[in-house]
């Protein structure tokens, strides 16, 4: 999040005007306008019946009295404005740095910066639910704040993974019965499961010098074991696990990397977020600050130090969220799908980075991904969750796909003409002047690496215009002309972000009745992309599902729109080799009745098997890949 100090001014003016004209129109509403000889037009006194009858409504309504009631809002009004003055000048996100150095108060001083935090984010918030209700086909409404609400409550929580990441807390990790107190594994675990999540129980030991590649199928539990290691399921308020995980290192020495790494970055300066663990541990402010600098050109990352993380592509964020939690020296890391969303060039850069971070510390290191990456970091131990539970050793590598070979066909009709579409944020070009035409039934794979403007692309096709724009960078869309043949149906790069029920059943009827399509189409399509589809999946809240698993409802939910063309940004990402060829095959069946797909990805094997054009964008224009998938 950017601090905006112009767009937080502005909203604390709208929102003391608000006040100021409820507080009078409350007092004309309920007779209180009335002090004062010069009459303005007034309604006649309307008396309440039966238990409200000693309310009465409207009635003489004067200047003086419409005065009175605006003055005597003022005051509160301007502590309104004062609040969002105060916010606007000074990023509240500082005293998440200043708070670890009180001595006396920390508790408090970090529990109001985290909650004056929050009020620049809520109007990025409603924004974002607006835009995912228009996706959707949905009017803003009850469902809109419903998702608001639900988007803060993962900000908190994400908050809260990220200072138990820096070693800040209130929260103490539960200390089992009989925890060795000389040096032993880093965790253990002994018929460990949590219901609904990880079936299979799980027994193993991971040493203190540990090097472990974890794979599984999408929803085998690869997050959940992480999670319940570092404490998150304790943060969540999830008590339902079974069995026994003892933890063999203290609750400091613990450091999380979640899916998502933007998700730990707690202040507005890339160094200040690496210091704050250090300044936690009791490091002075300027000598943490220095450590940290010291740290991220150490990585190559010198450039990104004074850059707020919201501004991060994804492999730059990746990068600086492994430097931010290693700078701590912990004796366990964890890392959940950290190549999930890099591209071929930041992929090779982060396991060099991890390779000589574990090559040069004494540190327990487990790495979470699907098999598809083909790649086992130097020196490094493949471990594989299951049906058999956790088995060492085991390693699936990626699957070959089978090249098709190209058929000769009448061109069908175009369902998609864009032409001279550019799109600049501030003073960077992203997109200049692209063209693309997709007809019916065809399959087109855009790749690109991070921050090439592939999800610009598709979001503008499908809005006509970029949600991603910040509010006063004046975001330039010239598009001329763009012709849409049908209904552009678009699956997000987070695909949680689309659901607005609190069970997947729900989600799933919900999109029936959006689409008007009969009851369970959704849900048999949902089933034919996810394997391992359980009746307990739908009492599941959509944003507790894996990563995976979330991508397969958000792809089932937009096409059972049946749009002229479905836009897929990164649908891939989070599934495993059995999901994704589920996946090809569902795409297959829908382009069998004329729907056009558009794929956006970093790497080829996205869609390569389904693919009939394989299209690049580099500096702002879409090229023909010279590496182009042959399919019938």
């Amino acid at each position: 999040m950017v601090h905006r100090p112009r767009t937080l001014i502005l909203v604390s003016l709208a929102a003391g005007l608000v006040f100021v004209l409820a507080r009078v129109l409350y007092r004309v509403v309920f007779g209180g306008a009335a002090s004062g000889t010069t009459l303005l037009p007034s309604f006649p006194r309307v008396q309440l019946s039966g238990p409200f009858s000693h309310i009465t409504l409207f009635g003489p309504v004067t200047l003086e009295g419409i005065a009175h009631a605006a003055l005597s809002a003022v005051p509160f009004a301007l502590v309104i404005i004062a609040t969002g003055a105060l916010v606007a000048l000074f990023d509240p996100r500082a005293l998440v740095v200043l708070a670890p150095r009180l001595r006396v108060g920390s508790s408090l001083v970090l529990a109001a910066g985290l909650a004056v935090s929050t009020f620049p984010a809520i109007v990025p918030s409603v924004s974002r639910a607006r835009y995912i209700s228009r996706l959707r086909g949905i009017k803003p409404g009850v469902r809109s704040l419903v998702s608001v609400l639900e988007l803060t409550l993962e900000k908190a929580l994400g908050t809260a993974v990220a200072l138990e990441s820096r070693g800040i807390r209130g929260h103490k990790f539960s200390v089992e019965p009989g925890l060795p107190a000389k040096p032993g594994p880093a965790v253990t675990l002994v018929e460990f499961s949590v219901p609904g999540r990880i079936s299979r129980p799980l027994s193993a030991t991971i040493d203190l010098s540990a090097r472990i590649l974890l794979t599984g199928a999408t929803g085998s539990g690869k997050t959940t074991l992480l999670q319940a290691i570092a404490g998150v399921l304790e943060l969540r308020g999830e008590t339902g696990s079974r069995g026994t995980l003892h933890r063999g290192v203290a609750a400091r020495g613990v450091a999380y990397l979640p899916h998502d790494p933007r998700a730990i970055f707690l202040t507005s300066r890339v160094v200040d977020d690496a210091a704050l663990g250090l300044i936690a541990r009791g490091h002075g402010r300027d000598d943490a600050r220095s450590a940290a600098s010291k740290a991220l050109e150490a990585a190559g990352l010198g450039g990104l130090a004074d850059r707020d993380p919201s501004t991060l592509s994804s492999g730059e964020a990746a990068l600086a969220a492994l430097c931010v939690l290693v700078v701590t020296e912990p004796s366990l890391l964890l890392l959940d799908e950290p190549l999930s969303a890099l591209d071929e060039d930041h992929r090779a850069e982060f396991l060099s980075t991890l390779e000589d971070y574990a090559s040069t510390s004494d540190v327990a290191i487990v790495v979470t991904d699907h098999p598809r990456h083909g790649f086992l970091p130097n020196g490094f131990d493949a471990w594989q969750i299951g049906e058999q539970g956790l088995v060492p050793g085991r390693f699936i590598s990626a699957p070959s796909f089978p090249k098709r070979t190209a058929a000769t066909l009448p061109e069908p009709d175009k369902v998609l003409v864009v032409q001279g579409l550019s799109i600049a944020f501030a003073d960077r070009s992203v997109l200049k002047s692209v063209s693309l035409e997709v007809r019916r039934g065809q399959t087109v794979l855009i790749t690109g690496e991070n921050g090439a403007g592939k999800s610009t692309l598709l979001e503008s096709i499908a809005t006509g215009q970029n949600s991603r724009a910040p509010h006063d960078s004046r975001a330039l869309i010239d598009c001329t002309p763009q012709e849409r043949v049908g209904t552009a149906a678009l699956v997000p790069s987070e695909p949680s972000s689309l659901f607005l029920c609190s069970s997947v059943a729900e989600e799933l009827a919900l999109a029936d009745k959006v689409a008007r399509v009969p009851q369970g189409f959704t849900a048999l399509t949902f089933e034919s992309l996810l394997s391992g589809w359980t009746e307990a999946l739908g009492t599941t809240h959509p944003r507790d599902l894996s990563r995976g698993q979330q991508a397969c409802l958000a792809i089932a939910v937009q096409m059972s729109h049946k749009p002229a063309v479905v836009l897929l940004d990164e649908p891939t990402r989070g599934l495993d080799e059995a999901a994704e060829v589920a996946f090809a095959e569902v795409v297959g069946c829908v382009v069998e009745t004329g729907t056009a797909v558009v794929i956006a990805a970093h790497h080829r094997d996205a869609g390569s098997l389904i693919a009939s054009r394989v299209l690049r964008l580099e500096a702002g224009q879409l090229i023909q890949d010279p590496v182009k998938a042959v399919v019938a």
